[in-house]
């Protein structure tokens, strides 16, 4: 739901309200919920359509959860879609629904230049920061062609409407008496690096493109977004955008680059740039968070998870090939993963056969190759959360996203497809108590190792990244014009560098027609043979599920060939 958009009223009726008026209040909640996903797939299912049929994938149905919460004047769960997949479904169960009043935040009060305590996820990127050698780990970066010619003095004037627009941008991050603080700063100078490259090989564009990207930030004193202008020629540059990820995550990276481009063409035209209104700050995020933790919702969601973890859930703790040192465990590597299109629409197909979403389908196979190579029934892997579920955060610039921890336990004697159903849940569950942040649940948990998790899987929609996603491509795709430039994904130029903040991380992007990624990994623990092993059999298990997904585990434990 956009900002200032008109609320109908609350769609719950009253007890014992007259008949007419329940059938009216229905009517208003059928119209909020069509015209949400006339939103999202620009036309309106049937009401007995079911969400995951349509294609949605989970991002899609927690934003639909939120939008309709802002719609509706309701508190409702962001899984309310989730647990409701259908036009027909919500009405019925939102009409029942006697939710409180939804309370917009608090806008926080820490008086001007005054410095506040870092969040969770800010303490231990800043404490990495601080504490390791490979420092471009912690780095966002995007190399882009430019095949148009580029003014270089609107494109820095664009650069620093963006650091003066966001909070996250011009936030210095340092200690006082050895505790992370930060404190926003009323300016950040930004500069444009420009490097010309005509008469430099290949080769050493690229070394130099690597150099620009991996260049470590001083928290304490730069702007936490920089642009690397290399100009080849009239109509041939390389721009490479790098922010800090403790300023930014994914979403908010994505949200700058459309900014960006935004903002150039509005100063080639010598017109304000036409971008939305900055309305909340990553402090009123971090000042609602707390409220939320010490509040009934804290403590909802600690007690969910303080059953989920019961027990002290183990590390999968694959068998390395070499012992690990945490002195080098964020040195990494990573090996390419690729389903091709007739698996993926085989894999879309059976998810919806059985009630869920792509992403749920993979990590289940995941999880299934993890028991296999670990020989544990009991699999914890961490995977990556928005926590943008509210309209407020939604568009907000900072590093809001975090981490919630998935749990299995299973038998060889399961089907695959009982496998998936707890992953559903599991995912669900997950999504709905989203509020505990990982650093404050492992602490809560008085965890005897250092992290909760050693596993990490996500799978981000190619759509989160709007109007520019085919430049976050990750392969070669043709030109799009945005901003008043022709410009193409760069793919053979992603910088090089690797850092790794789990043992093994599965990172995939979910196109239209195919789901790329890598498998990342400590290359402290794990040689490159293992790990393209370990891809080999993620491919023939997904195959082997596809073609029987009512097998046991046991028997998809020695797949045969498919």
């Amino acid at each position: 739901m956009k900002r200032g958009m008109k609320r109908d009223s609350e769609p719950s009726a009253p007890p014992n309200a007259p008949e007419a008026e329940i059938q009216s209040r229905r009517a208003q909640v059928t119209r909020l919920i069509q015209a949400e996903l006339e939103g999202l797939l620009g036309s309106t299912p049937s009401g007995a359509e079911s969400f995951y049929d349509l294609g949605l994938n989970s991002l899609d149905l927690t934003r639909l959860g939120s939008r309709l919460a802002a719609g509706s004047g309701m508190e409702l769960p962001t899984t309310v879609a989730m647990r409701h997949p259908s036009i027909d479904q919500l009405t019925d169960h939102l009409s029942a629904t006697h939710a409180a009043p939804r309370r917009p935040p608090c806008p926080a009060s820490t008086p001007p230049g005054a410095s506040f305590p870092q969040r969770f996820n800010q303490q231990g990127c800043f404490a990495w920061h601080e504490n390791t050698v490979n420092k471009g780990f912690l780095h966002l970066a995007l190399p882009i062609r430019i095949l148009s010619p580029v003014d270089p003095i609107a494109l820095e004037g664009a650069l620093q409407i963006l650091v003066t627009r966001h909070a996250a941008l011009r936030t210095r991050f340092y200690t006082v008496d050895g505790q992370p603080v930060q404190q926003v700063m009323d300016h950040r100078a930004v500069h444009l690096e420009r490097v010309p490259v005509q008469a430099a090989s290949w080769s050493e564009v690229a070394s130099r493109i690597q150099e620009a990207a991996s260049h470590p930030f001083d928290l304490a004193h730069d702007p936490l977004v920089r642009g690397h202008l290399f100009t080849r020629g009239f109509q041939n540059h390389l721009l490479v955008i790098v922010a800090h990820h403790i300023a930014v995550d994914a979403t908010a990276f994505a949200i700058l680059v459309n900014e960006l481009l935004t903002a150039y063409a509005a100063r080639l035209a010598g017109e304000p740039a036409a971008l939305p209104a900055v309305t909340w700050t990553l402090e009123d995020f971090a000042h609602w968070q707390a409220g939320l933790l010490e509040g009934p919702e804290g403590a909802r969601c600690w007690d969910y998870w303080r059953q989920q973890l019961a027990g002290d859930p183990p590390l999968v703790n694959l068998p390395g090939d070499f012992p690990g040192s945490p002195h080098t465990r964020h040195e990494g590597a990573c090996f390419p993963i690729h389903l091709e299109p007739a698996l993926v629409v085989k894999l879309r197909a059976l998810a919806r056969q059985e009630g869920g979403t792509l992403y749920m389908l993979l990590l289940a196979g995941f999880v299934l190759l993890l028991r296999q190579e670990s020989g544990r029934d009991d699999i914890l892997v961490a995977t990556h959360t928005q926590n943008r579920e509210r309209p407020e955060w939604a568009d907000l610039v900072g590093y809001l996203s975090d981490t919630v921890a998935i749990r299995s336990r299973l038998h060889e004697t399961d089907r695959f497809t009982a496998l998936f159903h707890q992953l559903r849940d599991a995912v669900t569950h997950a999504l709905e108590f989203q509020g505990c942040p990982m650093k404050w649940l492992e602490k809560r948990l008085n965890l005897q190792r250092d992290a909760l998790c050693d596993i990490w899987f996500t799978m981000l929609p190619f759509t989160l990244y709007g109007p520019v996603a085919p430049l976050f491509s990750g392969h070669e795709s043709p030109p799009i014009e945005h901003g008043r430039l022709r410009l193409k994904a760069a793919p053979d130029l992603m910088p090089a560098w690797l850092g790794v903040w789990y043992e093994l991380e599965l990172n995939l992007l979910e196109e239209t027609d195919a789901v790329s990624g890598t498998l990342t990994y400590r290359t402290d623990r794990f040689a490159a043979q293992t790990i393209a092993r370990l891809a080999r059999n993620l491919q023939t298990l997904l195959q082997a599920i596809v073609a029987d997904p009512n097998q046991t585990l046991a028997a998809l434990a020695h797949p045969p060939n498919v």
